[in-house]
């Protein structure tokens, strides 16, 4: 992975989810796994999302279509297949929001790092939680492993790690009474000879190793034959047939997560992440719990699949606005306690008080973040030429001499790449307000393409300026791409503001910023 200072891009993320799931694919799969016409057309959008050409929305629309659609061909279940993408819209949020809001000086998997202890620890949870419990996916999945965390890695003695999907298949071996060879090749005996359950036995043998990881589409295929081989043993187990490919699901995803965290960061901090998402999913489970029990309690029924849509939805909405308040409410005394006491403002008697009041997982889940944030220290000459850079960007009497002496400091402390997009913003200022209109396009679009995936809430002013230098230049090609991209940001733009991006908007906002002059840059 980059060490470049920056968050991952759209494209690389979108990637890294299909190969998670095992969807991702590849000229080497199977035609009884991916179609040809997939390939071809996911490798295009791929190209695309990882080029950011076209629309960077629309792109990111197809590639979580495709998903639902070859997620769907392998899932029969399609409420389950709205729930997997719902989650995976409401973590691509979560992410949106940071490249928005914060800037990085970490490099890459650093800052990947920083996302998921930050928020994609906390956001996946509860939305896995609570998108199942809105579709009761629990009244059909009711045999699952006891454990609450029982997709996450085993690790024992410190370095003994048992992945997911082993300690599922495992899992599933037990419940059906059957070792893994008899799973697998049903009814094998020294004369035997299937080539099929031959080749299903040695590869499950690979996956519980840990050996191999299958593709989604083959893992689901090995397991399905083996209950078709099975059937009169089965019969009696149909919960377990129902439950068997959302486990599977889970614990492969888990796996690839997990196997990655592990490759990159060790086994450190995959220990750490597995206890952490261990308890805070140990800490919510008696929420939903307590929602379940209350609504049977009101209805009179052990069966909540008994419960009409509209009586469930009701009661669905009104217990999702109790659990936000104790959120919202948990985050408030934080905040109050930080601004109370900077030093020292989550003293353990405190947070225990709070947390009898509110619930421990509304305040444990609003204080993780905060807590995880003393990993990552800004230096005090990050802090320093930030501020400084800024200020001289801003100052109108700002020369070249000026610049240059700040990337020389930037330099002296290693922090050119980390700035690269200020000292390059700084430089387009200079131009612009000397009327030189052609370099400081060159220079703006610069500082904008460095900006990207780094620069957070002050990329603001910056696409606006780069629109406007596109505008001046009539460079109406590079203008369209600084709209979408002020767009997958949710940026505003000058004279466009709140209206549609029509053709006949856009060419109103072209032609306003080729002529319009901004002295405060």
């Amino acid at each position: 992975m980059s060490k470049n200072p920056c968050f991952p891009t759209q494209g690389e993320l979108v990637q890294f989810t299909f190969d998670a799931f095992g969807l991702l694919p590849r000229k080497s799969d199977s035609s009884d796994e991916f179609d040809e016409t997939s390939k071809k057309s996911f490798q295009r959008l791929l190209q695309r999302l990882g080029d950011e050409e076209g629309l960077l929305l629309g792109n990111f629309e197809k590639a979580l279509n495709t998903f639902h659609q070859l997620l769907a061909s392998q899932v029969a279940d399609q409420e389950l297949c709205d729930v997997v993408t719902g989650i995976l819209r409401d973590l691509y949020r979560s992410y949106n929001d940071m490249i928005t809001e914060e800037g990085t000086f970490l490099a890459k998997h650093l800052s990947v790092l920083y996302f998921g202890f930050s928020r994609a620890m906390v956001t996946p949870i509860e939305s896995a939680y609570f998108r199942s419990l809105r579709h009761r996916l629990f009244c059909r999945y009711g045999l699952v492993p006891i454990e609450p965390d029982w997709f996450l890695p085993e690790i024992r003695d410190g370095s003994e790690i048992t992945w997911p999907l082993a300690r599922v298949m495992r899992w599933i071996y037990h419940q059906a009474s059957s070792s893994q060879t008899q799973f697998h090749y049903p009814g094998k005996t020294p004369e035997s000879d299937n080539f099929i359950y031959e080749r299903n036995l040695e590869n499950a043998r690979n996956w519980v190793r840990g050996e191999s990881l299958p593709s989604l589409p083959g893992l689901l295929s090995n397991f399905a034959q083996s209950i078709r081989g099975r059937e009169d043993e089965m019969r009696d187990d149909l919960e377990l047939v129902e439950s068997i490919p959302l486990l599977l699901l889970v614990a492969r995803v888990s796996t690839a997560v997990c196997r990655e965290v592990h490759e990159t960061y060790g086994l450190e901090i995959l220990i750490q992440l597995t206890n952490d998402c261990s308890d805070l999913v140990r800490s919510l489970k008696p929420e939903v719990t307590e929602f379940k029990s209350e609504i049977m309690n009101a209805k009179g029924t052990q069966d909540l699949s008994e419960i009409d849509a509209h009586t469930w939805d009701n009661a669905y909405a009104q217990y999702m606005r109790f659990f936000y308040f104790k959120k919202h409410e948990a985050s408030e005394t934080l905040k109050r306690l930080r601004a109370a006491s900077p030093a020292n403002p989550f003293k353990p008697p405190v947070i225990h008080a709070l947390t009898e009041k509110l619930g421990r997982y509304p305040v444990i889940s609003e204080l993780y973040p905060i807590t995880q944030a003393k990993r990552w220290h800004v230096t005090k000459a990050f802090k320093q030429l930030l501020l400084r850079g800024l200020d001289l960007k801003n100052n109108p009497a700002t020369n070249t001499s000026d610049s240059e002496e700040f990337k020389h400091d930037l330099r002296s402390h290693i922090l050119e790449d980390q700035l690269s997009w200020l000292a390059s913003w700084i430089d387009a200022a200079i131009a612009y307000r000397s009327e030189d209109y052609s370099a400081a396009m060159d220079l703006f679009e610069q500082a904008f393409e460095q900006a990207k995936y780094r620069a957070g809430r002050a990329q603001y002013k910056l696409v606006n300026q780069y629109l406007e230098a596109c505008a001046k230049n009539d460079q109406k090609r590079r203008f369209k791409k600084g709209v979408e991209w002020a767009r997958y940001l949710g940026i505003s733009i000058r004279w466009l503001r709140d209206k549609e991006p029509t053709e006949e908007n856009l060419d109103f906002v072209f032609m306003m910023l080729s002529i319009a002059m901004y002295p405060q840059l």
